[in-house]
């Protein structure tokens, strides 16, 4: 797959006039900018104060490995100078792969893997539903209050605006956890999990009546 990428606009300081590590610097502050306003737009979200935080925290590092670079050549003020550029200047070497237009610059890139796996089979739900039976699993029906998901769940409830709706896309009904990987302590009574896996309405159903199947096999057994 090719994506097609607009050039950043970097606006380049007299320091990159002689040093192109200092260029490059300039240039990958661009490409972050930019690509924290493509995730912005795209998935309409709000950056909040943590999100500025972490943008400010790059930026400082940035500005750091700049530093040291500009006190390498003798020439630190020059990081803080946008005037006029060298008309003269060479741009620096480049070694990504790329094909070069007008207008774009088209880098190939491998197509991203979907962020959550296939969806589980029969089979797994069989087991999904023995395991449950046998205490092995917990899932979600199991917490009455339903507002205390998140804190059972708790890797549900740490993620970030993006993440979340990715994950509303695939609309999950039943979220489970293994019972052995539950946290030392739990809450009220409810274990916690790090980890956790969910099914959406077609699958639940199948899982409920696997696990309703098997609870009243056993039930019936004198």
């Amino acid at each position: 797959m090719t994506v097609k990428l607009d050039p950043p606009k970097v606006k380049h300081s007299r320091a990159s006039d002689d040093n192109d590590r200092i260029w490059f610097y300039e240039e990958l502050e661009g490409e972050i900018l930019d690509f924290a306003k493509y995730m912005k737009k795209h998935y309409d979200i709000k950056y909040n104060d943590t999100s500025m935080a972490h943008l400010k925290r790059i930026g400082a590092s940035i500005n750091n490995l700049k530093m040291v670079s500009g006190l390498g050549f003798g020439d630190v003020m020059g990081i803080y100078d946008y005037s006029a550029p060298n008309p003269n200047k060479p741009k620096p070497l480049t070694f990504m792969t790329k094909e070069d237009n007008e207008h774009y610059k088209a880098y190939t890139v491998e197509e991203r893997k979907k962020q959550y796996p296939k969806k589980p089979n029969k089979e797994f739900l069989k087991d999904l539903a023995r395991k449950c039976y046998r205490g092995e699993v917990f899932t979600s029906n199991q917490v009455q209050d339903k507002s205390m998901l998140s804190t059972v769940f708790m890797v549900f409830g740490l993620l970030d605006p993006v993440q979340s709706k990715d994950l509303a896309k695939d609309k999950p009904v039943l979220i489970y956890s293994y019972m052995k990987d539950s946290a030392d302590k739990g809450i009220n009574g409810y274990p916690c999990f790090w980890s956790a896996g969910f099914l959406n309405a077609e699958e639940t159903k199948m899982f409920e009546k696997y696990y309703f199947a098997i609870k009243e096999a056993v039930d019936g057994v004198e």
